[in-house]
């Protein structure tokens, strides 16, 4: 009979979205790719960016025990050009589980950022590691590397689940998670936002946006019976 070793388990499999999709979300701010997902896929607002660096790339998913980065460092070793190393620490702020070294490592790898449910350390050198990194924030503690923990798993990260090979772009208005088979019917919409409000922009720095563009806040008031007195 084969040793139960389940929460103590490495995947190696990986279905990654295909680099031309993941590249169309370049550029395109994080609000406007949330805005086309009904405001759903988003984590949440606790994880800090480290940096201004825009992240984007494909999932690999560590479930790491608390205050303990075993796994992490493996995942680090397995990911391939492109992936981010999204990690479920489970909240733990008593020790950090990623530090400037192992982003260093990780970004020679051609690693695209880090998403940590939990603590890093290094902030400074993290910053200048040339990756994105988002936290919880930073401790001066390390952690153990003894495990449990599993890789290429679903998890929870920052509220949302994470599938290994979703993809995740975030800046520093937070993080969108998306399904590749949900990216394709996503980008064009949320390419098409991005660059209306880019027009916007331009037009309020002109002054020539019509107050016409507002009279949806009336017809909304009117149709909810909302009294003026």
């Amino acid at each position: 009979m084969t040793e139960n070793k389940v929460g103590f388990r490495i995947f190696q499999h990986v279905n990654r979205a295909d680099h031309e999709l993941v590249e169309a979300f370049r550029g395109i701010s994080s609000c406007c790719i949330s805005d086309q997902t009904s405001r759903m896929y988003c984590m949440s607002q606790e994880l800090h960016p480290l940096t201004d660096l825009p992240l984007l790339g494909t999932a690999i998913t560590v479930n790491t025990a608390e205050g303990d980065n075993l796994m992490i460092h493996k995942a680090i070793d397995m990911a391939q050009p492109g992936d981010v190393i999204v990690v479920n620490a489970h909240g733990c702020k008593t020790r950090s589980v990623v530090g400037e070294m192992m982003v260093r490592h990780a970004a020679a790898r051609g690693v695209t950022g880090f998403i940590v449910d939990g603590m890093t350390r290094d902030p400074e050198g993290i910053r200048q590691a040339g990756i994105p990194v988002f936290s919880l924030g930073s401790i001066i503690l390390g952690s153990h590397r003894n495990g449990p923990g599993e890789i290429n798993v679903p998890i929870s990260c920052g509220g949302t689940v994470v599938m290994p090979g979703d993809i995740v772009i975030g800046d520093t208005e937070g993080i969108v998670v998306l399904r590749p088979d949900d990216a394709a019917d996503i980008v064009s919409a949320a390419r098409k936002k991005h660059e209306q409000e880019l027009d916007k922009r331009k037009k309020y720095k002109s002054g020539a946006v019509s107050a016409s563009n507002r009279d949806w806040i009336d017809r909304t008031l009117t149709e909810k019976n909302v009294p003026v007195l």
